[in-house]
């Protein structure tokens, strides 16, 4: 809807802003709507097998399938092509099962050690699936207007653009999945140890243990290569 920035409380109450933005919906395309469904399935089965009075098992497994919409703009700027980059890649991970280990001990009726394993599987956010479908370059055109550009388009707050300009295009940030992109998971352990050390007051002591594994986040693939940058500190005379 637009949106204007101004550099100061006085520029504002003058109505002198410094900037403006506004997002645009692609020719052609559905703009920044768009149906990136996800559909959740989920199975699990357990048994629990008692060896002794004392000793007992417990094993299971779950599967997870998340289906996710995949994107139904692909990006065809050859830049992308060259470096191996699809806007409509969609995430398609369907081996996500989840065993599930367990053990009781008792050594008597005062004391017992019980023990566990077992694997969890996240879920991937519907914001990073709708990002993709939307931030692919193509749905949505932002452009972005300095002082000057306002006031040759005659464009005064609080009023927005009703179509895109000729100027203002500013670089756009893609969003996509990576090809091998898998759901993200958690591996979960435990062993605890708990004696009764007097009437209704026990003793316990615990192990966890987490791990995890393909959790998400956005990764900059477009980062320049590093370079050594030297100053020297007017301070001390020093080089850093």
């Amino acid at each position: 809807n637009g949106q204007y920035t101004f550099n100061n409380y006085t520029d504002f109450l003058n109505n002198k802003p410094s900037g403006f933005q506004q997002a645009f919906a692609g020719n052609g395309t559905t703009g920044a709507t768009t149906h990136p469904d996800i559909s959740d399935y989920a199975f699990y089965v357990q048994d629990d097998w008692r060896y002794s009075p004392r000793l007992t098992f417990n094993a299971g497994v779950r599967y997870d399938l998340e289906i996710l919409a995949r994107p139904q703009v692909r990006n065809p700027d050859p830049q992308l092509t060259a470096a191996g980059l699809d806007t409509s890649t969609g995430p398609s991970d369907t081996n996500n099962f989840a065993p599930r280990l367990g053990f009781s001990y008792a050594f008597n009726d005062h004391s017992v050690l019980r023990g566990g394993y077992g694997i969890f599987y996240g879920r991937t956010t519907g914001i990073m699936l709708g990002t993709a479908h939307s931030q692919n370059g193509i749905n949505v055109k932002n452009i972005s207007l300095n002082a000057a550009q306002l006031t040759a388009l005659g464009l005064v707050y609080p009023n927005v653009l009703t179509t895109a300009p000729t100027v203002g295009s500013t670089p756009i940030n893609l969003l996509l999945f990576v090809h091998d992109y898998a759901q993200p998971y958690v591996q979960q352990a435990r062993l605890g140890y708990e004696r009764e050390v007097f009437s209704n007051t026990s003793l316990s002591i615990t192990y966890m243990f987490y791990r995890g594994t393909h959790l998400s986040r956005t990764r900059d693939v477009n980062l320049p290569a590093p370079t050594l940058v030297t100053f020297t500190d007017p301070t001390n005379s020093q080089t850093v």
